[in-house]
């Protein structure tokens, strides 16, 4: 029940800031935001914040030390361990993604160039050829989104599953 409530919280909040930037401009955004208490927002964030549903990243415990370095490498695990390339003609992205892109300012041609930009060979080179084979001007026509599944679950890291932060 109580996991229940807290999702449906997320769930409102999230209803709530994105109606608010639909279609904004970069400079109203970041309005929106200041207005919101969320100035200078880091759009990394999206990789490391875990609600407990069942496509939120991996639980981590981030230090303020390294934490640039540490939301990268959340960054990085997340898309190679949920974006996939079927057939060569359609590129599966997270809805996790799509939040990542709106809070960025970026569209679907940007996010694919910055997908390929930060995922491994192989899977960057199975991208491109699935633009090159498409033939197509547009990334939406090449990427299929993913449903977001809200059912709840915890994945820790093997960092943290090994030893605990508190130790």
């Amino acid at each position: 029940m109580m996991e229940a409530t807290l999702l449906l919280c997320v769930q409102w909040i999230e209803a709530i800031l994105s109606t608010a930037y639909r279609k904004k401009s970069g400079e109203e955004r970041q309005l929106i935001s200041s207005k919101f208490g969320l100035p200078n927002s880091q759009s990394l964030v999206c990789f490391a914040l875990c609600s407990g549903a069942f496509s939120d990243p991996v639980l981590k415990v981030y230090t303020a030390s390294n934490i640039r370095d540490e939301l990268e490498r959340a960054k990085r695990e997340f898309l190679h361990t949920n974006i996939a390339v079927k057939k060569s003609n359609k590129v599966f992205l997270p809805r996790l993604l799509e939040r990542f892109a709106r809070e960025s300012s970026i569209g679907s041609d940007e996010l694919l160039k910055w997908v390929c930009d930060n995922v491994d060979r192989k899977l960057q080179d199975s991208i491109h050829r699935c633009i090159d084979s498409k033939n197509v001007k547009k990334a939406s026509q090449i990427i299929e989104w993913l449903p977001y599944s809200s059912k709840f679950r915890y994945v820790f890291s093997d960092e943290l599953a090994k030893r605990p932060w508190w130790v």
